[in-house]
Parts: C-alpha cells; structure tokens; sequence
C-alpha cells in the first residue's frame, strides 16, 4: 500500500521511510510516513530498554 507523499507530489512506499528525512517539509506535522518512522524508532527503544 502506497501512501502520497505532499512535498514529493506522488505515491510513496511507507515502508521505504521518508525519501528527504533532513530537509524541510511544510508538510510534515501530518505526514502518515513520518510518523509511522517515529512510532518505529520509539518501538525500537522500548524494545532495547527491556532486554
């Protein structure tokens, strides 16, 4: 499932993450792909604190 990316202006595959992760995006604060990356950083850390 692709999802549209707003600065790029065409479909993204949310598993590949965000193709411009440094540069400014207006877009952002309701990105779906953004924030799918931060919840799986935060999974990853919590998964670290535990072992």
């Amino acid at each position: 499932m692709d999802y549209f990316c707003a600065k790029d202006n065409r479909e993204t595959d949310p598993s590949k993450g965000c193709r411009h992760p440094n540069d400014y995006c207006t877009h952002r604060s309701g990105c779906i792909i953004h924030f799918m990356e931060q919840e799986e950083k935060r999974d990853k850390k919590k998964q670290e604190g535990q072992e």
